[in-house]
């Protein structure tokens, strides 16, 4: 049997939370999924471990739906683990 690939999206720049995220899901997971969690990175212009605003809910929407396009062919599922679905409609088209 293949294993199933999943991608966690944490809509935010905490790498912390991504990687508690991961060692959750993968203490549950069945045998043969394979869990990557990864959080948007932090750069000069945008750092936020909270999506509070609407500048932040753009910018992090803009950065999760590069980090799936980036996994599309790498992954079989995508979660997306955050409030506001950020980013959610345009992962869906």
């Amino acid at each position: 049997m293949n294993s199933q690939r999943v991608l966690i999206i944490n809509p935010n720049t905490s790498a912390s939370t991504a990687t508690a995220m991961q060692i959750a899901c993968e203490s549950i997971a069945i045998p043969g999924i394979e869990i990557k969690a990864v959080a948007i990175p932090e750069s000069d212009q945008f750092r936020a471990e909270k999506v509070f605003s609407y500048i932040d809910l753009a910018y992090a929407a803009i950065e999760t739906v590069k980090i799936a396009w980036s996994y599309r062919e790498k992954v079989d599922g995508i979660l997306l683990a955050g409030f506001s679905d950020v980013g959610l409609d345009p992962l869906r088209e």
